[in-house]
């Protein structure tokens, strides 16, 4: 009981003693140092320790020395398809896939662009323009959440196959987050609920 109540002790002093008395500081990086947007949407750091940093106002690629802007072009096949960027996930074979809100990417380093998807009613795009999020299934399938509909993507044929919840109420298919368990379960939260894919 006595190293009980020293445990509890020592917890309640680093807690409550040690932790308020720390000053954080914050310092703010803005477009003056190079960033495309002030409105920062998502964050990765990849397996080389590259930061990628999505904007408003395009992709970021932060080397710990300068930062390099991937934008829309519309004269340019491999640039990026939007510079909304809503989410990035990098999978298990070292890929960076990027969500936009006009499209998915897939980043190109040999080629330093991409490769976009984009809506199709086949398996050659995605079910809505609108990515929210991706993560990567047990078999490594991208599996990628949008504004109506998940997208199931299969780097073997290159294709996607569209999944959609089909019960009530109709916004359960606003994808807006997808998590992949340690035993290989995806869960897929949206505006109507929290689902587990089987």
């Amino acid at each position: 009981m006595k190293n009980k109540v020293l445990s509890f002790l020592f917890l309640y002093f680093l807690l409550f003693q040690i932790l308020p008395g720390q000053k954080l500081e914050f310092r703010k990086i803005t477009m003056e140092e190079g960033l495309s947007h002030n409105s920062v949407l998502c964050l990765l750091e990849d397996h080389d320790g590259i930061m990628w940093i999505g904007t408003r106002g395009g992709l970021n690629k932060y080397n710990g020395i300068e930062t390099q802007v991937y934008e829309y072009s519309l004269n340019d096949s491999l640039s990026l398809s939007n510079n909304h960027v809503n989410c990035l996930f990098e999978t298990s074979k070292q890929e960076l896939w990027i969500g936009t809100a006009n499209g998915l990417n897939r980043y190109l380093p040999t080629k330093d662009g991409f490769n976009s998807f984009f809506v199709a009613t086949d398996s050659t795009g995605i079910s809505n323009r609108y990515v929210k999020c991706i993560t990567e299934t047990e078999k490594g399938e991208i599996l990628v959440g949008t504004s109506n509909g998940l997208n199931l993507y299969s780097p073997e044929s290159n294709s996607f196959e569209h999944l959609f919840i089909k019960e009530p109420p109709t916004y359960s298919n606003n994808i807006i987050s997808l998590f992949a368990d340690d035993e290989g379960r995806i869960w897929v939260g949206t505006k109507g609920g929290l689902y587990l894919m089987a």
